[in-house]
C-alpha cells in the first residue's frame, strides 16, 4: 500500500513548480533556466516520441519560420503575376477619382504627380510605379514599390510622409500610390530658392529628423537613401521623410544584406559601404546616421559634403576632410581588403574643423552656419568613420548642441519663414 506522506511530498513539488519562481520568466529562476547543460532537449525528444502529433506542428512551424526569414531577404526586383494579381484586386480603386495639376518628379521607379481627389476635394500626391514590361529584364511589379508600401502603411509618425492607399489604373501595369502631398524639399529650397538656413532652424529640422530616424530604427526599418531630395517640408514647418523604395527591415543581430553599392546614393554612402563593394555585408542603423550627418553639414554650408566622381575619389575625400583611419580609430582597419583594391594615403585629421569654423567662414571662403562647440561635436559623431562608433539617433537628440544657445527654431517660426515662398512643388516639372 503507497505511502500517504509519498503524495503528500509529490503535492507539494507540483505546486512548487507551478509557482511563478519556479517559470521562465521569473528573475527568481532565470538562472536555471538560462543553464546551458540542463536536459531540456532530452525531455523535448521524449514528448515527441510520446505524442507523435507534436512532432508535424514543430516542423510546421520550422516551415513558417523559414518563409518568413526568405520574405525578409532580398530577392530579385520584381514581382510575380499573383503578386500582381493581388494588387490588382485588393486595390481596385480607379485612378480617374483623382484629376492631375501637375508632375512633381520623376525617379527611377516611379512617377510623382499632385493630383486633386475629386470625392473629397484634398490635394494628394499620387505616385505612379514603373512596372517593366514582359520581355524586358526585371519584368513585373518592382520589389522597391512593394517594399514602399508595405513599409508606409505599416509606419505611423509625423516625421514620415503618409500612404493613404493604393489605386489603379485600366490596365494591369499602372499602380498608382496615393501619398499626403508636401509642398517643400530641402534640396529645391537650397538649390533653386537659395535658402540659407539659420543655426536655430537647423536645429529645428535637424532635431525632426532624428526623431524620424529614431522611430524607423526602434521599428527595425532602415532608409538607405537619405538625402536633401528625400527630406520634405510642409508649409507648417514639419519635416517629412520620404521615398521609401530602398528601405528595408534589418535584424538583431545583423545579417547580411544588399550591398550599399546598389542602394545609396554615392555622395550620401558611408565608408563601409565603399570598402565591401558589391558584396553583401552586415549593416544597421549607423549607415542611415552617416547620410545624416552629410544632411546636416549640408544644411550648415548650403552645399554638398562630398562630390565624388566615383567610389575611390569618395573615399578619398573622406579621408581628406576626416583623417584616414587607424587602428585606434577604427579596429581592424589595416586588415580590411580595401588596402589590396586601392591605394589609401595617410591624411590627418583637423581638416573638418576648417570647413567648418565657429567663426562662420569656412576655408574656401563660403559662408557656413555658425557652429558652437555642440554643434561641430554632433557633426563628429555623425561622422564617425568607424560604424561602431558613430553616434545612435536617440543619443544625437540628447546631445548638447539642442540645448545650447541659440535654441532651436519652433515649426510655427519655420513656417512663418516659408511662408512667402510659393511650392515649386505646384509648378509643373519642366517649368520651374
Amino acid at each position: 500500500r503507497p505511502d500517504p506522506l509519498y503524495f503528500f511530498s509529490i503535492s507539494c513539488l507540483c505546486c512548487v513548480m507551478d509557482s511563478p519562481y519556479s517559470r521562465p520568466d521569473s528573475p527568481v529562476s532565470s538562472h536555471i533556466w538560462a543553464d546551458q547543460d540542463s536536459d531540456e532537449d532530452n525531455y523535448q525528444e521524449d514528448v515527441l516520441k510520446e505524442y507523435p502529433g507534436l512532432e508535424e506542428e514543430e516542423r510546421k512551424e520550422q516551415e513558417l519560420s523559414k518563409k518568413r526569414k526568405r520574405s525578409e531577404m532580398d530577392v530579385e526586383d520584381n514581382m510575380s503575376e499573383e503578386n500582381m494579381k493581388y494588387f490588382t484586386e485588393r486595390w481596385s480603386r480607379p485612378v480617374e477619382g483623382f484629376r492631375r495639376l501637375n508632375k512633381i518628379d520623376e525617379g527611377a521607379y516611379g512617377v510623382v504627380y499632385r493630383v486633386k481627389n475629386l470625392k473629397t476635394g484634398h490635394t494628394v500626391a499620387l505616385k505612379k510605379v514603373k512596372i517593366k514590361k514582359e520581355g524586358s529584364r526585371g519584368e513585373g511589379f518592382p520589389l522597391t514599390a512593394l517594399r514602399e508600401v508595405d513599409l508606409l502603411m505599416s509606419c505611423h509618425h509625423r516625421n514620415v510622409v503618409n500612404v493613404y492607399e493604393t489605386v489603379v489604373g485600366r490596365s494591369r501595369d499602372e499602380v498608382f500610390l496615393v501619398m499626403e502631398f508636401v509642398e517643400h524639399d530641402l534640396r529645391t529650397l537650397m538649390e533653386q530658392r537659395s535658402i540659407r538656413f539659420t543655426a536655430p532652424e537647423v536645429k529645428c529640422l535637424m532635431r525632426q529628423l532624428l526623431e524620424a530616424l529614431e522611430y524607423l530604427h526602434a521599428h527595425f526599418v532602415l532608409h538607405r537613401d537619405l538625402k536633401t531630395s528625400n527630406i520634405l517640408l510642409t508649409s507648417k514647418g514639419v519635416l517629412k521623410v520620404c521615398d521609401f523604395g530602398m528601405a528595408r527591415y534589418f535584424t538583431d543581430p545583423l545579417q547580411a544584406i544588399t550591398p550599399l553599392a546598389w542602394v545609396l546614393t554615392l555622395p550620401y554612402r558611408p565608408p563601409e559601404g565603399l570598402i565591401r563593394g558589391t558584396t553583401p555585408m552586415e549593416y544597421g542603423p549607423a549607415v542611415d546616421i552617416w547620410s545624416c550627418g552629410c544632411i546636416f553639414a549640408e544644411l550648415l554650408s548650403n552645399k554638398p559634403l562630398f562630390r565624388p566622381t566615383s567610389e575611390p575619389h569618395l573615399l578619398t575625400l573622406m579621408c581628406q576632410l576626416l583623417g584616414t583611419p587607424t587602428d585606434e580609430t577604427w579596429p581592424g582597419w589595416s586588415s580590411l581588403e580595401i588596402h589590396q583594391k586601392w591605394k589609401i594615403v595617410q591624411h590627418p585629421a583637423g581638416e573638418l574643423r576648417k570647413r567648418f569654423p565657429q567663426g562662420g567662414t569656412g576655408f574656401d571662403g563660403s559662408r557656413v552656419c555658425v557652429t558652437q562647440r555642440g554643434g561641430f561635436g554632433l557633426l563628429q559623431d555623425l561622422l564617425a568613420m568607424c560604424p561602431d562608433r558613430r553616434i545612435t539617433a536617440s543619443e544625437a537628440l540628447g546631445h548638447y548642441f539642442f540645448i545650447e544657445s541659440p535654441l532651436p527654431a519652433s515649426e510655427e517660426q519655420l513656417a512663418k519663414m516659408l511662408d512667402p515662398l510659393p511650392s515649386l512643388h505646384m509648378m509643373e516639372r519642366g517649368h520651374r
